[in-house]
């Protein structure tokens, strides 16, 4: 039997316009999306309280990455200002973030998904 793992999971949103360069030879038309964003942070303990992250924690580390990006177009924005606006790229984006933040901590982020729109949602996770 493998160590105890514990999956703390948040949910956020946050809404933007992007232009997906490329797509299909061209610039996507801009369009806006209000933003779905999952996120997963695996814990091997819990602490004295028996968390192993605090899900206002997780959310408030969640928020503050997404605030520059909301209500804003992310095609004018570092890193999407070079790196194409799409939702697999910014699940990754996004886990690379909240990992860069809570690995210090101990903790590691399992999985974050992005939806674009209530049945469309990317995910990134490194295994």
């Amino acid at each position: 039997m493998g160590s105890p793992l514990y999956q703390i999971t948040v949910e956020t949103t946050f809404s933007a316009s992007h232009q997906l360069r490329g797509y299909k030879g061209e610039i996507e038309p801009l369009h806006g999306h209000n933003f779905r964003v999952e996120a997963s942070v695996v814990a091997r303990r819990l602490d004295e309280l028996g968390l192993g992250m605090d899900f206002l924690e997780l959310e408030r580390e969640l928020k503050e990455i997404l605030a520059p990006y909301d209500h804003r177009h992310l095609n004018e924005l570092a890193p999407f200002d070079d790196l194409n606006p799409t939702t697999e790229n910014m699940a990754r984006w996004l886990y690379e973030k909240l990992e860069e933040r809570l690995s210090p901590l101990g903790l590691r982020v399992r999985r974050v998904r992005v939806w674009e729109a209530p049945t469309y949602s990317a995910s990134y996770q490194v295994d």
